[in-house]
């Protein structure tokens, strides 16, 4: 990984880290406002609220984290590479774009298979 990949995986977890902070305060502040009958609520146990303000606001962080910086990177890297094939030959550009279906179903089908993986692997 060179400096710059970690320098902007970096700032992008920085920044989902900000605001999973922000969503958890919001959230506990929310909790404390409420009345005390909320609180005896069977659907509002320790571990239920617990898991809100931990589990649930990490789901936020991914928004923002290593997996929004990289794919910023891709997304980066394709609309480079599309303005340097326009401004070198247009025919290039236009294969380029008539590619990016077939890549982008591959790397789909490759997102399927490695989720099937990860949950056979965790379920046995």
């Amino acid at each position: 990984m060179s400096n710059r990949e970690w320098i902007l995986g970096n700032i992008f977890v920085g920044v989902g880290l900000s605001r999973s902070n922000k969503l958890r305060k919001l959230a506990f502040s929310a909790m404390l406002k409420r009345s005390m009958g909320w609180f005896e609520d069977g659907k509002n146990t320790t571990g239920e609220l617990t898991t809100i303000l931990g589990a649930d606001t990490e789901i936020s962080m991914s928004l923002a984290g290593w997996e929004m910086g990289y794919r910023v990177r891709v997304l980066s890297a394709l609309v480079a590479g599309l303005a340097v094939a326009l401004a070198y030959s247009w025919k290039i550009a236009i294969t380029a774009i008539g590619c990016m279906p077939v890549i982008m179903l591959a790397s789909f089908i490759q997102a399927c298979a490695l989720r099937r993986t990860f949950v056979a692997k965790s379920d046995g």
